[in-house]
């Protein structure tokens, strides 16, 4: 006998085993639902692909070809007009006769595929693999046989290797054929190139002649003109610490060349007589502060662009003027708007810079003294106050 309490256990036990059991068959039964559900699924797939997925009935066909398949495999494409047909499915050599290449094709049964239907090999493309290219005709007659079998058109079979070979031979005879007359040829080019370089000095004659016969300013200076550096500074009392990134000017898309300019009203001109920088106007301009603060000695490092750690401060000029301005006479003007900041871009200060001298005769050689000097005096007032203020900020 069992008391009360035993036979609740009992009966808990007994539930809880059912349970178990119960929860069991349920996890067989959906894993044996889903092995189901997969095997019918695979069957479909496999009908799928029998019917409409690429694999259903084909037409098979015999292509003798009795030149090179180079590069064709089994599997290959067989296009028809130029459109996917089918496939290679088997290339082998003719046993009685070594130089035919048995290919043999399965093809969709809606291509029409007549008895004048021409077959080849055709590259898609200069790195594609080959192709069984058939072309067709006019005839309405059908192919005959359990196999039906085209001959390929040696037309259609060469490949690019044979055509390159072709062309180059054909190069090479026409080389060969002419070679007397190519000789002369070369060697009057010979004469002629030399005839030019023994008389270079009077073919730039001629050539300034016929540009001022049209109108163009000819004898123009080969002269090319710089800018210096000031060489005297204040006295600073720190020492230098700090690095500073002279940054590419921004200029007026007129002034970026390397010709020294005049300017008589709104227009902008290349100086009668000529006359160039070494280099362009604003990569000169840069450079030549770069090598002003590095005389100064105010900087521990000045930098054309930021090469490591950031720098410290960074100045950005803004060119206005660099040129030579014809009004009641003619005087150089050099004239830019600087621009301080700290190595997080925030603006420390600003001021323009501008400086006027007058010219003593119209010449490029008078244009590059005086825009030089009116460039030293902008470039000595601005070191002396950049100095001054990144050492405030400092």
């Amino acid at each position: 006998f069992f008391t009360g309490d035993q036979t609740v256990r009992l009966l808990r036990q007994k539930l809880t085993d059912r349970g178990r059991l119960m929860e069991t068959r349920a996890r067989y039964a959906a894993v044996g639902l889903f092995t189901l559900v997969s095997i019918l699924a695979l069957f479909w797939f496999a009908y799928w692909l029998n019917t409409a997925g690429g694999i259903g009935r084909r037409d098979n066909y015999r292509i003798i070809f009795d030149y090179s398949v180079s590069g064709l495999l089994v599997g290959s494409n067989v296009v028809f007009n130029g459109m996917r047909a089918g496939e290679v499915t088997s290339i082998v050599v003719d046993p009685e006769n070594p130089r035919h290449v048995v290919v043999d094709v399965a093809i969709d049964p809606e291509i029409p595929v007549r008895s004048d239907t021409k077959a080849g090999i055709e590259f898609q493309g200069m790195m594609s693999s080959p192709v069984v290219s058939l072309i067709g005709g006019k005839s309405t007659r059908a192919l005959q046989g359990e196999l039906p079998v085209l001959k390929a058109d040696p037309s259609m079979g060469q490949s690019m290797t044979a055509s390159a070979s072709e062309t180059f031979q054909a190069i090479t005879k026409l080389v060969n054929e002419n070679k007397d007359d190519l000789k002369t040829s070369i060697s009057n080019i010979s004469t002629f190139t030399g005839a030019l370089s023994r008389n270079s000095e009077k073919v730039d004659g001629i050539l300034a002649g016929l540009e001022r016969m049209v109108g163009g300013k000819g004898g123009s200076t080969s002269t090319l003109y710089d800018i210096t550096v000031p060489t005297s500074f204040p006295e600073f009392e720190r020492q230098p610490k700090y690095k500073l990134v002279v940054k590419d000017p921004v200029v007026p898309f007129g002034l970026t060349q390397d010709k020294i300019l005049v300017r008589t009203g709104i227009a902008l001109e290349e100086f009668e007589g000529g006359g160039r920088w070494v280099d362009t106007m604003p990569a000169l301009v840069q450079l030549r502060l770069i090598q002003s603060f590095e005389n100064a000695g105010s900087m521990r490092e000045v930098l054309k662009s930021i090469d490591g750690p950031e720098a410290d401060f960074q100045l950005q000029i803004d060119i206005r003027k660099f040129e030579v301005v014809a009004e009641q006479g003619m005087r150089a003007e050099v004239s830019f708007v600087a621009k301080l900041t700290n190595g997080q871009g925030e603006l420390i200060a600003t001021k323009e810079f501008g400086e006027s001298l007058d010219l003593e005769e119209a010449a490029p050689r008078a244009a590059a003294d005086q825009l030089n000097k009116c460039f030293m005096l902008t470039a000595g007032q601005l070191v002396a106050w950049a100095s001054k203020a990144i050492y405030g900020a400092g």
